[in-house]
C-alpha cells in the first residue's frame, strides 16, 4: 500500500477513535463542537477550545486553570481546536505534569537510543510551551518555536507529532510569485547563489545564522554548493537541534542540550519508509554528535483519560490514579 494510502487510513482511524471519545466523553453536548460531516475531523467550537485539553478527573479547579493557562491563547496554532492537534496533546501532557508538580520525575524516561529523553535535573520553572528562540538571528515574528522547552544549564527542545505527514521544510522554497519577497528571497531548493544574492542561502542573506553551525554539527559546509540543499527538507528537525545546542551567546555547545521527538508509533510517516522517518534518518545519519537528536514513541489514546502509551504512559504513571 502506498504511503499516501496508509496515511489516509491512519487519519481515518484516528477520526473514528476521536468520534468514539466525543460520544463517550461529551454525550449530550453537541453544542461544544463544529458541525462537520461524518468521518471529518472532530473540532471544538472557538468558544470551547479549552475542552480539547485532557485534564485529569482528579484535578482541582485551581489546577485545571493552571493547566489551561500554561499556553497563552495567542500562541495556539490554527488547528488547536481539532482533536488531531499535537499542540493540544502536548499541552495536555506537559502542561498537566508541570501544573501538578511532577516534572522532575521525567528524568527517568528513556529515549529509543537508551539515553535520557529529557534531562537529569528538572524543575517546573524550566518548562515552557511554544518557546520562541532568539539565538539564531531570525527576524521578529519568524523565530523558531519549540513545542515544549526545558531550559536551564541543559536544554531540551521537544517536538511533538501526532498526525503530521512530514517535518516542516524551508519556507524560502515555498514562496509564491505574488509574495513581496519572492524576487529576492525565493530559493529553488539548491544551496547556490541565486537571484543576485551574495550568500548561498536566502536566509543567510538576511542575517539568519543556521549555516554558521551546520558544518561542525552535521558536516554540511557553508562555503560550497549543495544540490539539493541538505537543509531544504530537514529544516524543522535541524532548527530544533540548533535551538537546544546554540547558547545565548551564540556558541554551538553540543554537550549542553538535545532535541527530542515524541511521536505516535502508529503514524505511517514515522515508520520505516515513511516521509518523517526518511527526514529523521538524513539528519541523524549526518550528525557528528548523535546524542543531540533523540526520539521516543507515544501511542495516543484519548480513552485513557490523559496519556496513552510510552512515553505518555510513563507520564501517566507519574500522576495519581
Amino acid at each position: 500500500m502506498l504511503n499516501s494510502e496508509r496515511m489516509a487510513d491512519y487519519i481515518a482511524m484516528l477520526r473514528v477513535k476521536f468520534s468514539e471519545y466525543r460520544r463517550a466523553r461529551f454525550a449530550g453536548h453537541d453544542n461544544l463542537f463544529e458541525q462537520r460531516p461524518e468521518g471529518d475531523a472532530v473540532v471544538f467550537n472557538r468558544e470551547h477550545v479549552a475542552a480539547n485539553l485532557l485534564i485529569p478527573f482528579f484535578a482541582k479547579a485551581v489546577d485545571r486553570q493552571r493547566i489551561i493557562g500554561q499556553l497563552p491563547q495567542d500562541r495556539r496554532h490554527r488547528h488547536f481546536a481539532s482533536m488531531q492537534s499535537s499542540q493540544a496533546l502536548a499541552q495536555s501532557v506537559f502542561g498537566t505534569i508541570k501544573a501538578l508538580g511532577r516534572l522532575p520525575l521525567l528524568s527517568s524516561v528513556v529515549a529509543e537510543n537508551g539515553q535520557s529523553a529529557f534531562s537529569p535535573t528538572l524543575s517546573e520553572e524550566m518548562l515552557e510551551l511554544e518557546k520562541s528562540i532568539h539565538t539564531l538571528g531570525e527576524r521578529p515574528g519568524r523565530s523558531t518555536s519549540v513545542d515544549v522547552w526545558l531550559g536551564g544549564c541543559y536544554r531540551v527542545a521537544v517536538e511533538c507529532k501526532l498526525a503530521e505527514a512530514y517535518f516542516g521544510n524551508c519556507s524560502r522554497t515555498q514562496l509564491k510569485p505574488k509574495a513581496a519577497t519572492f524576487a529576492t528571497q525565493h530559493c529553488d531548493g539548491t544551496y547556490t547563489r541565486q537571484r543576485g544574492r551574495a550568500a548561498h542561502c536566502a536566509l543567510t542573506e538576511i542575517g539568519v545564522r543556521y549555516w554558521n553551525y551546520l558544518e561542525p554539527l552535521l558536516g554540511w559546509a557553508a562555503n560550497t554548493d549543495h544540490r539539493p540543499c541538505p537543509l531544504a527538507d530537514t529544516y524543522q528537525l535541524v532548527r530544533n537541534i540548533l535551538a537546544a545546542c546554540v547558547s545565548d551567546d551564540g556558541k554551538l555547545t553540543i554537550d549542553s542540550g538535545h532535541a527530542l521527538l515524541i511521536y505516535d508509533q502508529r503514524n505511517p510517516a514515522m515508520t520505516t519508509g515513511g516521509e518523517c522517518d526518511r527526514q529523521w534518518r538524513v539528519v541523524s545519519g549526518a550528525l557528528r554528535a548523535a546524542s543531540t537528536l533523540r526520539r521516543s514513541k507515544s501511542a495516543n489514546s484519548r480513552n485513557s483519560g490523559l496519556c496513552g502509551a510510552s512515553p505518555a504512559q510513563q507520564c501517566g504513571s507519574i500522576l495519581p490514579p
